[in-house]
């Protein structure tokens, strides 16, 4: 959690700074850097990985994911995902 709040582009660069220093990897692949208004989180679980990708603006985004990640809602298998407006969508990944 971050608890500042700055405007322009100081506080994505600095928190992509400082995970960089703490060796913090990706949930994504090729660390990609996330639409505005797009989060992605990863749980491991004793089974599985579970990715939670949060669109918190108001037009869809496309994020790409890693390999064998399966929708929960759909049971689908994809690579490339389309997180409608405000929509927050759960995948199974290996581990």
């Amino acid at each position: 959690y971050q608890a500042f709040g700055v405007g322009g582009t100081f506080q994505k660069d600095f928190l992509g700074y400082l995970l960089a220093q703490c060796r913090v990897p990706s949930c994504l692949p090729d660390a990609q850097s996330l639409p505005d208004g797009v989060t992605a989180h990863r749980r491991i679980g004793e089974d599985a990985a579970y990715l939670f990708v949060e669109n918190y603006s108001a037009q869809a985004q496309e994020v790409a994911l890693p390999d064998g990640c399966v929708d929960l809602e759909s049971k689908k298998s994809t690579r490339r995902l389309t997180v409608e407006p405000f929509d927050v969508r759960v995948f199974r990944c290996r581990r």
